[in-house]
């Protein structure tokens, strides 16, 4: 049996009833699906994933796949809250030897914002050179210049 919707799509409408589960039937007909449809899909790739397809070197790339699309669009239904400068100033703080928690305490900052701005920042500075230039010419800014051009 093929399923009437892709992996990707499968995560993506999963992640988005995690974050709403009353927009479910809206995009059940978004996507042209009844609740029955739903089921045999939701059937169809939980036993997918559930077959073991890992190595001792990899895991399965179902999984994979999988965790990345989810974790991708709760990100973006999250938003990120904390602008890079701001994150700069919290890693600066952490690579100084600071404890996170301490940190973020001082910062007034949950640790799910930083968590998610992390994830973001991360994956922004790894799909652009301009952003992961900018990043690490922040990390490395003395921080006396930071304190007096923010001034």
């Amino acid at each position: 049996m093929q399923p009437k919707l892709d992996l990707d799509t499968y995560a993506r409408l999963l992640a988005k009833f995690a974050a709403d589960s009353s927009a479910r039937e809206s995009l059940l007909m978004t996507h042209s699906l009844t609740e029955d449809d739903w089921e045999e899909i939701d059937e169809y790739w939980q036993d997918r994933l559930a077959e073991d397809g890992e190595t001792e070197d990899e895991m399965n790339p179902l999984i994979t796949r999988f965790s990345e699309v989810f974790t991708e669009t709760q990100l973006q239904l999250a938003g990120v809250e904390l602008e890079l400068d701001r994150y700069v100033e919290i890693l600066r703080q952490v690579q100084g030897g600071r404890e996170l928690h301490k940190v973020l305490a001082d910062e007034r900052v949950p640790l799910n914002d930083y968590l998610k701005a992390h994830a973001h920042w991360t994956k922004r500075s790894l799909e652009s050179s301009e952003i992961r230039e900018d990043l690490q010419a922040k990390l490395s800014e003395p921080r006396s210049s930071r304190r007096r051009s923010q001034a």
